[in-house]
């Protein structure tokens, strides 16, 4: 959203996508495989991000052009994008840094099971998988009456076949040839 076109844009669900939808505020992978997130939803930083990377005149070329807005924003998006596969993260964030632009390393699970904050507010839990035995996930965030609200494990295959099939109507001789053709577990 260079244009300053964010509003237009968050209002259709159509332009949306995982990674975020606006070009200035969405994840991007950095030369290393990490993943920064850029967080330009106002305009100040909007400018200030395209300084920081180099993209004033790759991005006044494209607002140029007068495409439609999901185009403006696709071509928006692959200049960045492009841009930000040039450099590790570290390069990118001591640049924003020093630009005064908002972002954020993107964490893999690995990365929030071992941060400090995570466990300080009591976000982790252990869960006992059958298989695999105990292992440290993410706690919920809830609690149910007073207590903190633990995921179960996840079913083993075939665990609830028989339940589903018998509420689908699906007899035993049934779910047994479906069982024999792999089919269900």
């Amino acid at each position: 959203a260079h244009r300053g076109d964010g509003a237009a844009l968050a209002a259709s669900p159509l332009l949306r996508g995982p990674l975020g939808y606006l070009p200035l505020y969405r994840l991007y992978e950095c030369a290393d495989g990490e993943y920064l997130h850029l967080g330009c939803l106002s305009f100040q930083f909007q400018q200030r991000a395209t300084k920081v990377l180099g993209l004033e005149a790759e991005l006044a070329a494209i607002d140029a052009l007068g495409l439609p807005v999901r185009d403006h924003q696709q071509a928006t998006i692959d200049a960045i994008a492009r841009r930000i596969q040039e450099q590790p993260y570290a390069v990118w964030a001591q640049r924003l840094d020093a630009g005064d632009v908002p972002y954020a390393r993107s964490q893999r699970t690995e990365d929030l099971l071992d941060d400090p904050q995570v466990a300080h507010l009591g976000l982790l839990t252990t869960v006992t998988d059958p298989t695999v035995g105990p292992m440290q996930q993410m706690a919920g965030a809830l609690e149910v009456d007073g207590e903190p609200w633990q995921p179960p494990p996840a079913p083993q295959p075939g665990e609830h076949t028989d339940a589903l099939c018998r509420e689908l109507r699906i007899g035993a001789t049934a779910i047994a040839r479906l069982r024999d053709a792999g089919v269900v577990a």
